[in-house]
């Protein structure tokens, strides 16, 4: 059997439900000793069990990512639990507070700490642990709204596109040590995290519709997929990959 992560350990936050948690048992069934990072302890409980039931060796952390001291803690978890840092997947992360007229200043706020700044800072402190050991793999979760307009929630959109260009920017930064940093870009995913986002536009339906419409495919992805390459680029199949935002998205930006 191909482990491909044997013996390494590896944090993911937002690992409760959808791509984080299928990233954490797919880490886990390749080997690596896995990180729960959760805001809800239930469903951190949940992927953990999975992750044992199947053979793997997991840990949970309470995590609230718009924390700094909650992102300091579930590094210092990792390294104390386990000795070291390898992969860090950076997943958590909410839809926005919705269009232009919806947005407040505490729901921009909020919006950019979870998805952006947590990345940003989530890195800073995985970092510092991956440089004792000579290397290592950062995977932020970005979206094709990342990378093209969103008109469902341009904050979600904004902060998408800063992780995109923050990917490319710590890969230049960190390649001499031998920390490689990329992101996936998913496209309409099978997850509760997306059907919450088509209910907060004012026509959910035609949210829908427009969001699936556009994949080649012509259906939604599911979260194995997407953690198929968070693998792939955590893993060291990936080792000549650093500064890229893999769309997986079923052939959505390809129109």
């Amino acid at each position: 059997m191909n482990l491909k992560l044997a013996g390494k350990v590896a944090v993911v936050s937002g690992a409760g439900a959808g791509i984080g948690k299928a990233a954490a048992c797919l880490y886990a069934k390749n080997g690596a000793k896995v990180v729960v990072a959760v805001r809800t302890l239930s469903k951190g409980e949940e992927t953990v069990k999975l992750i044992k039931e199947a053979g793997g060796e997991a840990i949970l952390v309470h995590t609230d990512v718009s924390k700094l001291t909650d992102l300091q803690d579930m590094i210092k978890t990792a390294v104390e639990s386990y000795g070291r840092l390898d992969i860090l997947f950076s997943n958590a992360g909410v839809p926005g507070p919705g269009g232009l007229d919806e947005v407040t200043e505490e729901g921009w706020d909020q919006t950019v700490a979870v998805n952006l700044r947590s990345c940003f800072f989530s890195a800073k402190y995985a970092v510092e642990e991956m440089r004792k050991t000579g290397g290592g793999a950062i995977v932020f979760d970005s979206s094709i709204a990342g990378k093209v307009g969103s008109p469902m929630s341009p904050v979600y959109s904004a902060t998408k596109g800063g992780i995109v260009t923050l990917t490319k920017s710590l890969a230049l930064l960190l390649a001499p040590d031998n920390i490689r940093v990329n992101c996936v870009c998913p496209g309409p995913i099978d997850t509760k995290f997306v059907r919450q986002a088509w209910d907060r536009a004012p026509d959910p339906d035609a949210a829908r519709l427009c969001n699936v419409s556009g994949v080649a495919l012509g259906r939604m992805g599911s979260p194995e997929e997407v953690a198929n390459a968070v693998l792939f680029l955590s893993s060291d199949e990936s080792s000549y990959v650093t500064g890229t935002a893999m769309a997986v998205d079923g052939g959505y930006l390809a129109r």
